[in-house]
C-alpha cells in the first residue's frame, strides 16, 4: 500500500479515528453481543477453554489471572481477531469454528473456544462483521481497530476528555516508523551487531511500535535473510492489560502469518511463540536488569529457547505447562524474573507510555529505584518510563526512543527536575525533538497534545559525558506532514545543564543568545516590591497585567481593556505591581518584545503564561544603562498607545479574550528588541528573531489562500 494513502497516518481533515469507523461499529456490536450472550454455565466452559489454549504456555510471569468475566471478554475479542485474520488470509466466508480449525489444526475441537458450547458464539455476531472489507487497509489499521476491545465501547474512543484521562492515544504509523528508524540507525552507522538484539516496548498496547520494529528489522543486514516469524523472537512487550497484550499478539501474528504459512508452521504455535514474549505486568514495578534467582532465570531462558527451536522446525507440542503460581508470583523486581533471556537488559527500548493515570494498588518503583506504596498521581505518570530508557537497557550498548508530553522539558516539579538531572548524569547521546499542537499535532486532530520525542544512545563507550541535542518547538500543518520528520534540525547543547529545563532551540545562534541571557543572575522578580494575584478593576499607574494563556504573542497590558469586566465572562487577568509607572512601562516594553516571546517558547509549553516565567526573565534594570532603561520605558508607552488600535477579540468556551496585536507595530518592536539585545551584546540576534516570529506564526501556510490575508495582518509582509 502506498504511504500517502495509509489510514494509520493522520491527514488534513482526517484522523485515525475517522479512518477506521467503518470497522469499529460492527466489530463493537459483535463484541458486545458475544460478551453478553453467554450464561454462567457457558462462561465457565469458555473460560476453561480460553485458559488452556490462549494463556501463554512458555514460562512467563504475569501480574494476575483474569476473572471468568474477563476471560469471556478476552475469548470474545480473541475469536473476533482470529476470524478477521483468517478471513484476510483465506479470502473465504467462514464460521468461527472454521477459523479456529485453521488456527489449531486437527486439535481445534479440544482447544477451540468456539467449540466450548453449542450456544456460543451467536451466529448473529458473525453476520455483523462478514461484509466488512479485509484488505491492505485492514492490515494497516488493525492495531487501532483492536483498541475497541480495550476501551469496551466505541463511544469512548470519540471522547477526548475520557481518552486523555485514561492516557490512551493512537500513535500514528509515521511516528512509530520514524522513531524505530532513528532508534536502529546508530546500530547500522556504528556497525554494531544487531544479531542478538532484544527490543522492548514497556507499555506496548496493541503493538504499533513492535509492529514497526518487525517491519523494519528485515531491512537491516543482520536480518535480511530472516523471516518475520524468527524476527518476532526479538520483540518483547509489557502492559498492565490482558486485552492489550492479546491484541498486540494478534497484531504481530497478522504481520507474520504469510511467513508462518510459507513455512507450513502451525498458526497457533506461532501465535503462542509471539504471545509468550508479551507479559501482563506493570513495568513501573520492575526495578531493572538482573534476576532475583539467577538459576531459575537461566532455566527459564533455556526452556523458552528450546521451545522456540521446536516451533520453528514445525514440530507440534503442547508446550511447557506450569502452575498458576507462575502468574501470581511475588513482586517482580527484575527483567530476568519475567523473561529469563533478557536479564542483561534490552538493546532497543521504544514506546509511547501512558501520559496520565494512577495505580491505586500495589507498589511502583520511584525515580530513585525504591518501591513506593502510594499511588502515583496522574501528573508525571510517564516519568518512570523515561528512566526505563537506561534502567531496562543493556549496559554494553543500547538505543531507545520515547514519545512523551512536552512537560518533560519544562515542568518545574521536583520529580521532573530530578529526571532531567538523571538524564544528564547518565551520559551518552540524547536528542530531544519538540512538536507543538497547532496548527496540527503528532497524534492528529482528535487528541491535540504538545510532544517531545526523546532518543538516547547509551553504553560503556560513552562514559558519563553527555551529548545533548535539542530542537525548536516545531509548528507545522497537516498538508506538510509527510515532510515533517525530514526537516527536523537539531542543535547541540554541549554540557549546558538541563535540570531547570531543556531549552527548545533551532540554531547555534539561538543557543549562544540563550546562554548569554541566562547567564544573567538578576531577574525581573528582584525588581518588584510586591505581587498580587487579582486586578481590582481599577487602573493604577504602577501595574502590568497579563493573561495566563498565549499563542502568537504574549497578552500583556499596561492597563486593562475598557471592555474588561463588562460581561463577567472575560478571561482572568493577573497583575504585576510595580514601584512606579516608569517601571511598569519598562516591564510592558520587555514583555511585549520578540525577545520575551522567543524565551517563552524556548522554556515553556507554547501556551501557558505564568507569573513565574515573567518574574524569572533575566532583564533586571541593573543590566541596562540609565539611557537604555528610559528608552525601553518610552518605547513601552509608545507601543501601548499604538497597539490599542489593533484589538483582537476571541470567544473561547464562553469566555471573552481581549488582547492587542503587537506585530502591527513592527518598528517599535524592532527598537525594543535592539535595546534589549544591545545590553547583552547580541545585537545580531535581532534579524533571526524577526524571522523566528514570522515562521512560528505562518507554520508553513504561506500559500494557503484562506489564511494569507490573516497572516499578513499578523506579521506583515516577509522581508
Amino acid at each position: 500500500m502506498e504511504n500517502d494513502v495509509r489510514l494509520s497516518e493522520p491527514r488534513a481533515g482526517r484522523t485515525i479515528w475517522t479512518s477506521f469507523l467503518k470497522w469499529t461499529g460492527p466489530i463493537a456490536s459483535s463484541y458486545g453481543e458475544m460478551t453478553s450472550s453467554a450464561d454462567s454455565h457457558a462462561i465457565q466452559k469458555i473460560s476453561d477453554k480460553y485458559a488452556k489454549s490462549y494463556f501463554p504456555f512458555l514460562p512467563i510471569q504475569q501480574s494476575y489471572v483474569p476473572s471468568d468475566k474477563e476471560m469471556l471478554q478476552l475469548a470474545s475479542s480473541a475469536l473476533l481477531s482470529l476470524w478477521m485474520i483468517h478471513r484476510r488470509v483465506s479470502g473465504m466466508h467462514s464460521s468461527f469454528r472454521d477459523a479456529e480449525s485453521w488456527f489449531f489444526g486437527d486439535r481445534a475441537h479440544s482447544k477451540g473456544i468456539s467449540f466450548a458450547t453449542d450456544n456460543w458464539p451467536p451466529e448473529s455476531a458473525l453476520a455483523k462483521i462478514s461484509n466488512l472489507t479485509y484488505n491492505d487497509e485492514f492490515d494497516d489499521i488493525f492495531p487501532y481497530i483492536a483498541e475497541i476491545f480495550e476501551t469496551r465501547q466505541a463511544d469512548l474512543l470519540s471522547n477526548r476528555t475520557i481518552k486523555r484521562n485514561i492516557g490512551l492515544y493512537y500513535t500514528p504509523s509515521d511516528v512509530t516508523n520514524y522513531m524505530v528508524q532513528e532508534a536502529l540507525k546508530p546500530w547500522l552507522d556504528s556497525r554494531k551487531p544487531l544479531t542478538d538484539v532484544a527490543c522492548l516496548d514497556p507499555a506496548c498496547g496493541s503493538g504499533v511500535f513492535l509492529r514497526a520494529l518487525l517491519n523494519s528489522l528485515p531491512d537491516t543486514p543482520a536480518f535480511k535473510d530472516k523471516g518475520k516469524f524468527d524476527i518476532s523472537f526479538r520483540l518483547y512487550g509489557f502492559d498492565v492489560s490482558w486485552q492489550a497484550i492479546q491484541s498486540c499478539a494478534f497484531t504481530l501474528f497478522l504481520d507474520c502469518v504469510d511467513d508462518v504459512q510459507r513455512r507450513s508452521l502451525n498458526p497457533w504455535l506461532a501465535w503462542q511463540s509471539i504471545r509468550s514474549n508479551l507479559a501482563v505486568a506493570d513495568s513501573t514495578r520492575i526495578a531493572g536488569v538482573g534476576a532475583t534467582d539467577i538459576a531459575a532465570s537461566s532455566s527459564n531462558a533455556k526452556i523458552r529457547s528450546e521451545a522456540r527451536t521446536r516451533i520453528s522446525s514445525g514440530e507440534w507440542f503442547d508446550g511447557v505447562s506450569f502452575s498458576e503460581e507462575s502468574f501470581q508470583g511475588s513482586l517482580t523486581r527484575y527483567l530476568g524474573d519475567i523473561f529469563g533471556e533478557v536479564a542483561p537488559g534490552f538493546s532497543v527500548i521504544i514506546g509511547n507510555p501512558p501520559y496520565s493515570g494512577s495505580v491505586a494498588h500495589g507498589r511502583q518503583i520511584t525515580l530513585d529505584g525504591q518501591p513506593e506504596h502510594r499511588a502515583r498521581p496522574q501528573l508525571g505518570y510517564y516519568l518512570p518510563f523515561v528512566e526505563m530508557m537506561w534502567r531496562f537497557a543493556n549496559s554494553t550498548y543500547s538505543t531507545s526512543a520515547m514519545v512523551l508530553p512536552l512537560s518533560v522539558a519544562y515542568h518545574s516539579g521536583t520529580a521532573f527536575r530530578q529526571l532531567r538531572k538523571n538524564i544528564q548524569s547518565m551520559g551518552g547521546s540524547w536528542r530531544f525533538q519538540f512538536f507543538d499542537r497547532t496548527p496540527d499535532s503528532l497524534f492528529g486532530d482528535l487528541i491535540k497534545t504538545r510532544n517531545c520525542i526523546a532518543f538516547a544512545e547509551l553504553g560503556q563507550e560513552f562514559g558519563r559525558n553527555p551529548q545533548m541535542m535539542t530542537t525548536p518547538l516545531i509548528r507545522w500543518n497537516s498538508r506538510k506532514r509527510k515532510r515533517l520528520f525530514t526537516v527536523v534540525r537539531s542543535v547541540s547543547l554541549g554540557d549546558f545543564p538541563i535540570e531547570r529545563c531543556i531549552p527548545k532551540l533551532g540554531s547555534d545562534m539561538e543557543f549562544r543568545a540563550y546562554k548569554k541571557l541566562r547567564s544573567e543572575p538578576l531577574t525581573i522578580g528582584d525588581m518588584l516590591r510586591e505581587i498580587r494575584g487579582n486586578p481590582k478593576h481599577t487602573r493604577r499607574l504602577g501595574e502590568v497585567y497579563f493573561y495566563s494563556t498565549a499563542y502568537n504573542w504574549l497578552p500583556v497590558f499596561r492597563h486593562l481593556p475598557n471592555e474588561y469586566g463588562s460581561t463577567g465572562n472575560e478571561f482572568r487577568a493577573h497583575t504585576l505591581i510595580c514601584k512606579d509607572s516608569e517601571q511598569a512601562d519598562f516591564l510592558f516594553g520587555i514583555f511585549s518584545s520578540r525577545v520575551a516571546y522567543w524565551l517563552w517558547r524556548v522554556e515553556g509549553d507554547g501556551f501557558h503564561l505564568n507569573r513565574t516565567f515573567l518574574l524569572d526573565l533575566p532583564f533586571h534594570a541593573s543590566r541596562f544603562s540609565g539611557a537604555h532603561y528610559a528608552e525601553i520605558g518610552e518605547l513601552g508607552r509608545h507601543l501601548w498607545d499604538e497597539i490599542r488600535h489593533f484589538p483582537v477579540k476571541k470567544l473561547n468556551a464562553g469566555r471573552l479574550s481581549i488582547s492587542y496585536r503587537p506585530y502591527a507595530c513592527g518598528d517599535i518592536l524592532d527598537r525594543l528588541d535592539m535595546k534589549i539585545l544591545q545590553s547583552f551584546e547580541i545585537d545580531s540576534f535581532g534579524a533571526l528573531l524577526r524571522d523566528y516570529v514570522v515562521d512560528t506564526i505562518v507554520a508553513g501556510r504561506d500559500n494557503e489562500p484562506k489564511l494569507k490575508s490573516i497572516i499578513q495582518q499578523l506579521v506583515g509582509e516577509r522581508d
